[in-house]
């Protein structure tokens, strides 16, 4: 991973020979990982109370894991001393940035002194698991050589990284790693699975506005800026009847006094009964559902 970040931060292809940097980060950790689970499952075939075949075979299989981790290890470095190779070029010729000129040899060399650290622990463990655990190998009985050669080597890969920690050279605009080939594939299914659920969205939307029109009938036609108001209208006896129509404020939307709520604004205007000495309608109006003014 931090080797990755180096080549996407410092290198001015952004490459390694023919490997992007998201490619690099997702083929070595896919290959540690196998190689772990290699080393896994023959440490569990090897264990305590297993008998003497199951034992040998179990440290086959862990020995060849750990031998797989070397040589993915020996591949790795081939890419770090290329990217090495290249950057020493792109210095002379004049192709890096000046802020980027110092921080790169700090990291190139604690990765040099981390993957040394791993591969002497690699060889011991080789070494020490090469002739079996009976009483002719002292090598795995043998604590003082563990702590030397193995819990040492992986104390100094670990302090390595403390000293040259990458933070303090990898920070900026172009620290950030772009997207792996993988991650734009589920970026790229989930931004379709939200795109259809938006899709299903707009067809509901779409049904329930046709309901709507089919229910309003003639009255569907209103606008959502209006609201349905009775007015006057004569039939063949001079009987006042009400039928809907716009509704018709006194003020123009957005020049409201500020002593005016919009509540006041909006008042239906009732027209006189013809015919009637009183001026009330001899029927109550029936008035149609309406809808907030927007202001």
């Amino acid at each position: 991973m931090v080797f990755a970040r180096m080549v996407n931060f410092y290198s001015p292809t952004r490459r390694v020979w023919i490997f992007s940097p998201s490619i690099l980060a997702l083929a070595f950790v896919t290959l540690d990982v196998v190689s772990f689970v290699i080393q896994l499952v023959g440490g569990g075939m090897a264990g305590p109370g297993s008998n003497a075949e199951s034992q040998k075979k179990g440290l086959n299989i862990y020995m060849g894991g750990i031998g797989m981790q070397e040589s993915f290890i020996v591949l790795f470095l081939g890419l770090v001393i290329k990217f090495h190779y290249d950057q020493l070029q792109a210095e002379k010729d004049g192709r890096l940035r000046e802020d980027k000129i110092t921080g790169w040899r700090w990291l190139i060399w604690a990765l040099y002194g981390c993957l040394l650290a791993i591969t002497i622990r690699i060889v011991y463990r080789l070494v020490e698991f090469s002739a079996g655990l009976g009483y002719s190998n002292p090598l795995p009985s043998n604590e003082p050589l563990l702590y030397v050669l193995e819990s040492s080597p992986m104390w100094l890969a670990i302090l390595v990284w403390n000293i040259a920690h990458p933070g303090r050279f990898i920070h900026g605009e172009d620290a950030k790693m772009p997207p792996s080939w993988l991650s734009r594939l589920f970026c790229c299914s989930c931004c379709c699975s939200k795109r259809r659920s938006k899709d299903r969205d707009g067809d509901l939307g779409q049904t329930n506005a046709e309901q709507r029109r089919i229910r309003m009938g003639p009255y569907s036609a209103l606008d959502d800026d209006h609201e349905l108001q009775p007015v006057l209208n004569l039939d063949n006896t001079n009987r006042a009847l009400y039928s809907p129509a716009y509704l018709v404020s006194d003020t123009t939307p957005g020049n409201t006094p500020s002593t005016v709520s919009a509540s006041e604004d909006l008042r239906l205007r009732t027209p006189l009964a013809v015919g009637n000495d009183r001026g009330v309608s001899p029927e109550p109006p029936s008035y149609a559902p309406y809808q907030s003014y927007k202001l």
